[in-house]
């Protein structure tokens, strides 16, 4: 497992910790950001991405509950997380998610590139699951040489293996 290490000098991703909590939920909250244009209360709203929240969690505890969660930080502030499991022929990314305002600017795909560098190292695969709609998802994945390897009614499952 890795404690840390580092993407560039600007760049770089660490276990998460408790203290992380708070902006673990607000990034959540920001990939929620659909039901925030629901004609529904904000109050109402904002009780039910908490609850979906806590939903998530108790789901990635239950499914990969060895997974662990890296933040992602520039200049020692968070900006994204990744949620990687390891097992001993792949690492699963479990979630992947970068602030709004740090989209667009390659942060996806260096993180992306460090964690198929551990995979070469490793000698495995990489796979995760992404929302079919999520086409800038989508594309950072293809970019990066993810190929398509089976799609359920919500989610593409993808696959990168080591060249």
């Amino acid at each position: 497992m890795l404690e840390s290490f580092s993407l560039l000098e600007d760049l770089k991703y660490r276990l998460a910790t408790q203290e992380d909590d708070v902006f673990l939920e607000q990034l959540f909250r920001y990939t929620r950001d659909d039901l925030y244009q629901l004609p529904m209360s904000r109050e109402f709203i904002d009780k039910l991405v908490v609850q979906q929240y806590q939903l998530q969690q108790a789901s990635y505890r239950q499914q990969a509950p060895d997974a662990k969660v890296y933040v992602v930080e520039s200049r020692q502030t968070a900006i994204g997380k990744i949620m990687l499991h390891f097992d001993i022929s792949s690492i699963h990314i479990v979630d992947f998610s970068i602030l709004p305002a740090e989209r667009g600017q390659g942060i996806g795909t260096r993180v992306l590139q460090a964690v198929q560098n551990v995979a070469r190292q490793q000698k495995c695969t990489i796979r995760l699951s992404v929302d079919r709609m999520n086409m800038p998802a989508k594309k950072l994945y293809l970019s990066q040489g993810f190929v398509i390897a089976g799609a359920g009614e919500t989610h593409e499952t993808m696959v990168w293996n080591v060249a």
